[in-house]
C-alpha cells in the first residue's frame, strides 16, 4: 500500500505542475495569439504626418487661389530646407535684408572667390553657393515666401505633440507669416556746423506706403 500512496502523490504533484504550466501559457496566449490591440494613439507620428500633409495641401491650394486672383506666380522651393538659416536671417526680415544677406554670402562663397583653396573646399563652397541662391530665389519673391513661411511654421507646430492638428483652420491661422520688418527710410537733412556742434532736433515728414 505504501508504494501506491507514493505513486499517487507523485502523480498528483505532476498534475499540479502541468496545471500551473497550462495556466501560465493561457495567460500569455492572447499576446502571442494576435489578441486585439488598443487603438493607435492619435498623437502618433504617422497620424500627425498625415494631418500635416493635409495642412500643406490646404495652404498650397489657398495660395494658388490668391496668386491667381492677383495674377502672380510662384517659384519652386523645398519644404525640407530652412532658407532663413541658410541666409542667417530671422523670419521677420525685410526684402532689403534678404538682398543684403544674399550679396554678403555670395561674395564669400562665389566660385571666383575660391582661388588657391583645395578641391574639397571649392566643392563645399559651390554647394553652399547653390544653397544661398536657392534660398534667395524663394525669400526674395513675396508670393513664394508667403507660402513657404506658412508651411515652415506648420511643420514646427506639428513637431510639438501638445499642439493639436485636428482643426486645419486653427493650424493655418497659427501658421500665418510674421509681420515683416519695415524697410529703413533715409532722408537728407540740412544742418549747420553750429547745430552739429551743439546738437539739434529736426522734424521731417514721411508718408508710409
Amino acid at each position: 500500500m505504501s508504494r501506491i500512496v507514493v505513486h499517487n502523490e507523485a502523480e498528483k504533484r505532476g498534475r499540479e505542475l502541468a496545471a500551473q504550466q497550462a495556466a501560465s501559457i493561457t495567460r500569455r496566449a492572447p499576446f502571442f495569439a494576435g489578441a486585439a490591440l488598443p487603438p493607435p494613439d492619435k498623437s502618433s507620428r504617422l497620424v500627425r504626418l498625415g494631418r500635416l500633409s493635409a495642412v500643406h495641401l490646404e495652404i498650397s491650394r489657398r495660395e494658388r487661389q490668391r496668386r491667381a486672383s492677383a495674377n502672380e506666380t510662384a517659384r519652386p522651393f523645398s519644404r525640407k530646407k530652412h532658407y532663413y538659416e541658410v541666409l542667417e536671417l530671422d523670419r521677420a526680415c525685410s526684402a532689403a535684408e534678404v538682398r543684403r544677406a544674399f550679396r554678403r554670402l555670395s561674395l564669400q562663397f562665389h566660385p571666383d572667390k575660391q582661388l588657391g583653396k583645395s578641391d574639397e573646399e571649392r566643392r563645399w563652397a559651390a554647394r553652399m553657393f547653390d544653397e544661398i541662391k536657392e534660398a534667395h530665389e524663394c525669400l526674395a519673391h513675396e508670393p513664394t515666401r508667403r507660402e513657404y513661411d506658412q508651411i515652415l511654421r506648420a511643420q514646427e507646430l506639428a513637431a510639438d505633440v501638445k499642439f493639436s492638428l485636428d482643426d486645419i483652420e486653427a493650424v493655418i491661422r497659427a501658421a500665418q507669416p510674421p509681420r515683416r520688418h519695415a524697410a529703413p527710410v533715409y532722408r537728407d537733412v540740412d544742418v549747420t556746423i553750429f547745430e552739429l556742434h551743439r546738437g539739434c532736433v529736426k522734424h521731417v515728414q514721411h508718408t508710409r506706403v
